[in-house]
């Protein structure tokens, strides 16, 4: 999957926290509880150890209602390098190149006299 969906309750599953009035099962009721509008799909998945098919369960709560999409978040893409520009060269990705230095040779400096 190339999103990440971000679900919030609906009236009717404020009214089956208050009410119990549809009866959801135990599992499906702590998923619903934990619902709140902020956190994308995969928060949800690591409780797959105690909820079980976790997706299903968001299917289904979306299904019936109890659940609706607010958001899709394109997951994030590794960062690429950006390009870098080392002493004035600008380089691809970390290729750091330096500008050749010209040659020095004795008769460019003047000697100092004390």
């Amino acid at each position: 999957m190339d999103e990440e969906v971000i679900y919030t309750k609906t009236d009717k599953a404020s009214e089956e926290i208050q009410n119990r009035t549809y009866k959801l099962n135990q599992k499906m009721r702590s998923l619903l509880i934990m619902i709140d509008g902020t956190k994308p799909i995969n928060a949800y998945l690591e409780f797959k150890s105690v909820l079980g098919d976790v997706t299903s369960m968001l299917a289904e709560l979306e299904q019936e209602g109890f659940i609706k999409k607010i958001e899709v978040v394109p997951k994030k893409q590794p960062a690429q390098p950006a390009a870098q520009t080392t002493a004035g060269v600008r380089t691809e990705a970390g290729a750091a190149e330096k500008p050749e230095e010209p040659e020095k040779s004795g008769a460019d400096f003047k000697e100092l006299s004390i």
